[in-house]
């Protein structure tokens, strides 16, 4: 995890050093399975928000004070075209991976793990506008290949699991790990996303979390009731 980190900070540098002292001004989070340790090894790639700061999204009924007179989409996906840019440059041995809707993917050279540039631009909910804590602020993420942005609240959606694992006690990750594992071993395969795997596990009833150290095999016998149940009942 240590090192997945790192090597997201070396992409965030190289993005960094070029961006903020251009034209382009643009901020950096992190979001994914690995922000909320629900990631298991070989299949933990980092997502590295690139959030462009020339215009901020309001959620209505919220009205901006000074309307934004450019195009969000057209400056995001410049913004896109120069972080592909960027990365070829600093990167020249790694694999760039520009075809993905959401991301621009970065692997293998010096790298040591997968890094997916996600671009995007400040969401600012009513929540957030009312306490100020950006875990309740959301991001617009653009897709390149739907040409339009897609609202997502990554940082609610770590705190929202934070909270469930520590009421029970770590299982919550637990029985989130167990799943990504199923799926990954699977053959054939399983067409699921992790976000989706997280939020089955989240939404198992509390007693299907319970239980003690050394008791891991039945946390994996209700995942696999509460997925029956899933399968049964649209």
């Amino acid at each position: 995890t240590d090192d997945t980190f790192e090597e997201g900070d070396r992409v965030k540098v190289q993005l960094n050093k070029t961006l903020n002292f251009g034209e382009t001004k643009a901020e950096f989070r992190y979001q994914g399975s690995v922000t909320n340790d629900t990631h298991i090894k070989l299949y933990s790639d980092l997502d590295l928000l690139v959030i462009d700061t020339d215009f901020e999204s309001i959620e209505p009924p919220q009205k901006p004070a000074y309307p934004y007179k450019g195009d969000p989409l057209a400056e995001l996906k410049q913004l896109r075209a120069d972080c592909t840019k960027i990365l070829k440059k600093e990167f020249p041995a790694a694999k760039i991976d520009s075809d993905g809707g959401k991301c621009v993917s970065i692997r293998g050279g010096s790298l040591r793990r997968k890094i997916d540039v996600v671009i995007a631009n400040w969401w600012n909910t009513v929540e957030y506008q009312q306490y100020a804590s950006e875990i309740l602020r959301g991001v617009k993420v653009l897709d390149a290949s739907l040409l339009k942005r897609l609202a997502n609240k990554p940082f609610y959606h770590n705190d929202l699991v934070d909270q469930r694992d520590k009421k029970f006690n770590g299982n919550l990750r637990r029985v989130c790990r167990y799943l990504k594992s199923e799926k990954y071993d699977a053959e054939p395969g399983v067409n699921i996303s992790s976000y989706d795997i997280v939020s089955i596990a989240w939404n198992m009833p509390d007693s299907y979390l319970v239980g003690e150290k050394g008791q891991e095999l039945a946390l994996a016998q209700n995942a696999r009731t509460y997925l029956r149940f899933l399968i049964s009942n649209d």
